[in-house]
């Protein structure tokens, strides 16, 4: 079995490139079952743009992004992540990586790549399988075959529809806590009904 990583930032903004993360969390799931959590926030780094809609959302400051005690540096939150990862995937074994998951999970990946990037880091494919796990992919498949409608398919939604606490929205921890909790709900729902036979049906 491989180990699912499940992943989520809140940044700067929208622009991987030009934007920066504020927090990232990961949790090592190893089936079914949370063995480690990672958790860090981080101060952005050198010419980083900074939208305040996007601060709004986290409820925090410039002055807190920059001068919170509990935030790390780029380099210092990227060699942390990388201690992190490396205590269960060799880097050197094409077979042993993570599988990555999230909400809209390829959002964070584009920031997740460019956090390599921006510590002069280029072997981001070392530590992940291709494809992800995306619960948007799970939600869809929801409303195309069971009939799921919801006003809005934002996370506080989907979690309240399946009956999931989201402690704090637009926290990543708690965010990837309430996302991997859905997305094994769902899955649950789902093989409870594969298993399912109608004996009324003749054969």
């Amino acid at each position: 079995m491989v180990d699912i990583l499940w992943i989520d930032t809140e940044t700067t903004g929208l622009d991987s490139i030009k934007h920066g993360l504020t927090q990232l969390s990961c949790l090592v799931d190893r089936e079914g079952e949370i063995v480690n959590e990672f958790d860090i926030l981080i101060k952005p780094f050198k010419g980083c743009k900074v939208s305040k809609s996007s601060l709004d959302k986290q409820n925090i400051t410039i002055d807190d992004l920059k001068n919170n005690p509990d935030r790390k540096s780029y380099s210092e939150a990227f060699d942390l992540f990388i201690d992190f990862l490396s205590k269960y995937v060799n880097r050197y074994d094409k077979n042993e990586k993570f599988v990555l998951a999230g909400k809209n999970v390829k959002f964070d990946i584009q920031f997740l790549r460019e956090f390599f990037l921006k510590n002069g880091d280029s072997y981001f494919g070392s530590w992940f399988f291709y494809p992800s796990i995306d619960l948007d992919t799970l939600i869809a498949e929801s409303v195309a075959f069971d009939g799921l409608r919801l006003f809005n398919y934002q996370l506080e939604t989907i979690c309240e529809a399946f009956d999931v606490k989201i402690r704090k929205a637009h926290n990543s921890l708690y965010d990837i806590r309430a996302t991997r909790e859905v997305y094994w709900k769902i899955k649950e729902l789902n093989d409870t009904n594969d298993d399912y036979v109608d004996d009324t049906i003749p054969f």
